[in-house]
C-alpha cells in the first residue's frame, strides 16, 4: 500500500504547492498572505489525497474536499476577494481537471481492452497504477499552473478593467468545479451505461478545451484591461502635471498676498514695451507707514493694508498693468500718453483698512515718468525719484504725487 508510487505522489504535493504559490503571487492582490495560503493548500491537498489513495475516501469526496480546501485556504485566508476566490477555484481546478483527464482515460484504455478495474479491492499492482495516475495528475497539474501564472500574470495590477477580464474566467472555473463533481456522480452510485468511460473522458477533454480557450481570451482581455488602465493612468498623470504647471505657473506670475502679477511679469512687460517703443506711463506708489502700522496692530494689519490697496489699484486701472514690485512699492504701467488723466485717477484712488482702532485710509505717495525720458530702467528710475522726492517733502496725504 505505501509503495514508491505513493511517496512519488506525495511528493509531487510540493512543486504543485510552490505552482500555486507562483499563480496567486502573479495574480492576486500584493498584501496577500500567500504563502500562508499555499502551505495550507499543499498540507491538506495531501491529507485528502492520502485519504484517497488508501481507500478512505472516493474520488467524489477526493474532489469536493480539494475545492473546500482551495476555498478556505485561497479565499477565506484572503477576506474573500473576487482575486483570491479566482486563485481558489482555479487552483482546485487545476487539480480536478487533470486528474479526471488522467483517471478517465486510463479507464477508456481499460475499456477498449475489455478490462474491468477494481482499483481499491484489487491488488497491489492495481493499487500502484492508482498512485502512479495520481502522481501524473499532480504533475500535469503543475504544468497548468505555471501556464496560466504566465499568461494571465498580464491581468495584474488589479484594476477594475482587468477584473472584469477575469470575472468570466472565475466563472468558468466555479462551472469546471460543479461540472467535473456531476460527473462522478455516476461513478459514486456504481451506476454504468455502454461508453461510459469514454464519456467522461470526451467531457473532460472538452472542458479542457474550454479552459484553453477561456484562458486565451483572458489573457487578452486582461492585456487590453491593463493598457487601458496604463492610458487612464497616463493621461490622470498628464492632467496632474498640467494642474502642477498652472500652479507653477500661477505662484511665478502672481502674488499670493495682493493677487497682483509680480515684479518680473513688470519686468517681461516693460522689455516688450521697450522692443515696440510703445508710448506709456509708468506710477511708481509707495505704502506710507507700513512698518508703525505692523509694529502698532501686528502683521496681519498690515497685510490688509496692502490688500486693500492692491484692490483698490485694480479696480482704479482694470485695463493697466498693476503690478506688485516688492514690499510695500507698487508700479501702474498705463499704454497711454494722458498723464492728465493718469494722475487724476491716483489722486482719486481710495483705500480703507481695518484695524482696532477702526477704519483707516491707506496712505501712499506715487511719482509718474513718461516713455519720453528713455527707456524702461531709466523711466523707472526717474519714477521712484520723483515719488521719493514727494516723501521727502513730507507731503503724506491720502494721495499725491510728482510728475518727471
Amino acid at each position: 500500500m505505501f509503495g514508491p508510487a505513493l511517496v512519488i505522489a506525495l511528493a509531487l504535493i510540493v512543486p504543485f504547492a510552490m505552482a500555486a504559490f507562483r499563480f496567486a503571487y502573479a495574480l492576486g492582490d500584493r498584501d496577500g498572505h500567500w504563502r500562508t495560503s499555499s502551505i495550507l493548500f499543499g498540507s491538506t491537498l495531501a491529507l485528502c489525497l492520502l485519504a484517497f489513495l488508501v481507500g478512505v475516501m472516493p474520488l467524489i469526496g477526493l474532489f469536493a474536499g480539494v475545492w473546500l480546501s482551495a476555498f478556505i485556504s485561497f479565499g477565506l485566508l484572503n477576506r474573500c476577494t473576487r482575486r483570491s476566490l479566482l486563485i481558489g477555484n482555479t487552483m482546485a481546478l487545476c487539480f480536478v481537471l487533470p486528474s479526471s483527464l488522467v483517471l478517465f482515460g486510463h479507464l477508456s484504455l481499460l475499456e477498449a481492452r475489455g478490462i474491468e478495474p477494481d482499483y481499491f479491492t484489487g491488488s497491489a499492482d492495481q493499487l500502484a497504477v492508482v498512485q502512479l495516475l495520481a502522481a501524473a495528475s499532480l504533475l500535469i497539474g503543475c504544468v497548468f499552473i505555471l501556464v496560466l501564472a504566465r499568461t494571465l500574470g498580464g491581468t495584474y495590477p488589479a484594476t477594475e478593467q482587468a477584473d472584469r477580464a477575469l470575472r468570466q474566467f472565475h466563472m468558468f472555473a466555479a462551472f469546471g468545479m460543479i461540472y467535473e463533481l456531476l460527473d462522478l456522480v455516476p461513478l459514486s452510485l456504481n451506476t454504468k451505461f455502454p461508453f461510459m468511460p469514454y464519456f467522461l473522458f470526451g467531457g473532460s477533454v472538452l472542458l479542457l478545451l474550454f479552459f484553453a480557450v477561456f484562458t486565451l481570451s483572458t489573457t487578452y482581455l486582461g492585456a487590453e484591461a491593463f493598457r487601458e488602465s496604463e492610458n487612464i493612468d497616463l493621461e490622470r498623470r498628464r492632467r496632474d502635471e498640467m494642474v502642477r504647471m498652472k500652479l507653477y505657473q500661477h505662484e511665478a506670475t502672481i502674488d499670493p498676498l495682493t493677487n497682483l502679477n509680480v515684479r518680473r511679469v513688470g519686468r517681461e512687460h516693460l522689455s516688450r514695451l521697450d522692443k515696440t517703443r510703445m508710448p506709456y506711463l509708468m506710477a511708481f506708489l509707495d505704502v506710507n507707514g507700513l512698518k508703525d502700522i505692523n509694529d502698532a496692530f501686528g502683521h496681519a494689519v498690515g497685510d490688509e493694508c496692502l490688500k486693500a490697496f492692491a484692490l483698490a489699484l485694480a479696480k482704479t486701472f482694470p485695463d493697466d498693468h498693476v503690478i506688485r514690485w516688492g514690499g510695500d512699492e507698487f508700479v501702474v504701467l498705463t499704454e497711454s500718453d494722458d498723464i492728465d488723466a493718469f494722475e487724476a485717477n491716483l489722486d482719486a484712488l481710495d483705500a480703507q483698512f481695518d484695524t482696532p482702532e477702526g477704519t483707516h485710509p491707506v496712505r501712499f505717495c506715487y511719482g509718474i515718468a513718461s516713455s519720453a525720458l528713455g527707456d524702461s530702467d531709466t523711466i523707472l528710475r526717474h519714477a521712484d525719484e520723483a515719488m521719493y522726492c514727494r516723501k521727502q517733502a513730507g507731503r503724506t496725504p491720502a494721495c499725491g504725487g510728482e510728475v518727471q
